[in-house]
C-alpha cells in the first residue's frame, strides 16, 4: 500500500543524510576541503589593516562538481561590510554581485582580477593572524577560517 511513497522518502531522507554528513565544519586557511563534496577553497588571506579600514581577501575556488555554483558575497564578525571587486584595465574597478563557477573549474581570486574587500574592520589586523568568515553561495554558506598574510599583491 505504501511501497513506492515509502520508497521516495527513503531516498529523500538518505540524499538528505548524505549532504549532512559530507558537509565541514571550519577548516583552517590553507586547508583544502569540500562543500557538499564539490567545492574545495585554497589559500584564503587577507591583507593586515587597521581598525576601520579595509583588508583585501584573497583565496581560490575549485568546483570539481557536475554543477555550476555562484559565489554571492562573504561575511565575517571581523567587518560590517564587504564586497566583491572585478577589476576593469589599470585602474578602474567594479563591484560584482556574483562571480560563476563552471562545473570542473577553477575560481582564482589569487592571480586573478577579482578580490573581495572587506571595510569597516572591528579590530585590526595583523600578520600572523586568522579570523572567522563564511563564503555565501546560491546553494548555502561556507565557513572557513583566513589568515592574515603581507599584502604580495594589488
Amino acid at each position: 500500500m505504501f511501497g513506492s511513497i515509502d520508497k521516495v522518502f527513503f531516498r529523500t531522507v538518505w540524499a538528505w543524510a548524505v549532504i549532512w554528513i559530507s558537509l565541514p565544519g571550519i577548516a583552517s586557511a590553507d586547508e583544502v576541503f569540500p562543500l557538499g563534496g564539490a567545492l574545495q577553497i585554497e589559500e584564503a588571506t587577507a591583507t593586515p589593516a587597521l581598525t576601520g579600514a579595509c583588508t583585501t581577501i584573497r583565496l581560490r575556488i575549485v568546483n570539481s562538481g557536475y554543477q555550476a555554483a555562484s559565489l554571492l558575497s562573504i561575511e565575517s564578525p571581523a567587518a560590517p561590510t564587504s564586497r566583491m571587486l572585478g577589476r576593469i584595465g589599470d585602474r578602474h574597478t567594479v563591484d560584482l554581485e556574483s562571480a560563476h563557477i563552471p562545473a570542473d573549474d577553477v575560481l582564482d581570486l589569487i592571480t586573478s582580477h577579482l578580490r573581495f574587500e572587506m571595510c569597516g574592520l572591528n579590530a585590526p589586523l595583523k600578520a600572523g593572524e586568522t579570523f572567522p568568515a563564511s563564503l555565501v553561495f546560491s546553494i548555502g554558506a561556507l565557513p572557513i577560517e583566513i589568515h592574515v598574510h603581507a599584502d604580495d599583491l594589488n
